[in-house]
């Protein structure tokens, strides 16, 4: 039960999160939107969202080692978007961005590698 408990917490926080990121984007603040999205990621990973997993089989934790390497990738992705909103158009909002779209895209392979083997199992 307690793990159930926490699990929803943090699903609970990463929704919220991403709901304010989609609203900001929605109206006009594209990069303070992102950041809050994956802002509600990292924190998902930092209250223990991989220990609390759960499945339709029941509780299903990632590696410790995982949770804290995505942690991380979340973590310099926040960066890059802080760095990005908050400097005027130029070199900085560039690399900014381009760090964003190269972690995001970084994200989205290795999930779709890891539904292969998921598959493949």
């Amino acid at each position: 039960r307690k793990a159930a408990d926490q699990w929803n917490l943090v699903v609970s926080i990463k929704v919220a999160g991403q709901v304010v990121g989609l609203l900001a984007s929605a109206c006009g603040a594209a990069l303070a939107g992102a950041a809050c999205i994956i802002a509600a990621d990292a924190l998902f990973w930092g209250l223990g969202g991989g220990a609390a997993r759960f499945d339709l089989a029941g509780p299903a934790p990632i590696a410790d080692k995982l949770a804290r390497a995505l942690l991380c990738v979340n973590g310099l992705i926040l960066l890059s978007l802080l760095i990005a909103s908050c400097s005027p158009l130029g070199v900085g909002r560039t690399v900014g961005s381009a760090v964003y779209a190269v972690g995001i895209l970084a994200q989205l392979l290795g999930n779709e590698n890891t539904r292969k083997k998921k598959l493949s199992l």
